[in-house]
This record gives C-alpha cells, sequence and structure tokens, in this order.
C-alpha cells in the first residue's frame, strides 16, 4: 500500500486479513514471477506522485485501487487518462463489502 495515512493502512489491513484469498508482502517479498495477481492501492490523497510517475509504477504487474475521499472514480479515469487500465476504487466511507466487490471486479476485468 502506498500511503502515509495510518486510520486507512489500518482499515485496508483489516479488510486483507478477513479475505482468506488476500494476503500482506512486505516490499522484500514481492516476488512477480508467483503468477497471482497482485494489488496495489493507493492512496491518492495524501501522495503527491504525479500522473507521469503513477503510470510508470503502474507498468509492472499489479491490480491497483485507488482510494480517495476526495476524487471520485470518474475523476481519477480523467487524471490518469485514455487508455489507463481498469482499476479498482474505495473512498473512506468504503465497507468490507465495498472492498470485495472492487478487488473481485478488477480480477474479474484483468482475467476475462
Amino acid at each position: 500500500m502506498v500511503s502515509r495515512n495510518d486510520l486507512l493502512i489500518s482499515k485496508l489491513a483489516t479488510f486483507v486479513e478477513k479475505t482468506y484469498f488476500l494476503e500482506i508482502f512486505d516490499e522484500e517479498d514481492l516476488v512477480f514471477e508467483d503468477g497471482y495477481p497482485m494489488f496495489m492501492f493507493f492512496d491518492i490523497d495524501s501522495l503527491k506522485i504525479g500522473v507521469q510517475n503513477m503510470k510508470k509504477i503502474l507498468t509492472l504487474p499489479f491490480l491497483p485501487v485507488f482510494i480517495s475521499s476526495v476524487y471520485s472514480r470518474d475523476i481519477v479515469t480523467q487524471i490518469m487518462g485514455p487508455g489507463f487500465p481498469s482499476f479498482g476504487f474505495l473512498n473512506k466511507k468504503s465497507n468490507y463489502n465495498d472492498f470485495i466487490k472492487e478487488i473481485s471486479e478488477i480480477i474479474d476485468e484483468k482475467y476475462k
């Protein structure tokens, strides 16, 4: 997860722990050859990564999920521009069911 918001990180960690098919990895443990989809959660409210740097990061084999209490999914789509792959989207009010729905949809979209 890319964020500076400790409350958000804690909430997502709780969601991941409740989900039997997800696991949190430290940076040192990431191995892209495992063949499993990996999610990257971006808290776009607290980071100033920039669109071009974000697109570079997303060339890695991640399934992106954006989290924002400021922006909508439509605004994120406009910011990232045409041709950007599908992504998950959560806001600060998202609950566990929203979390499962978003990650399920992005997996389905990626592997259809």
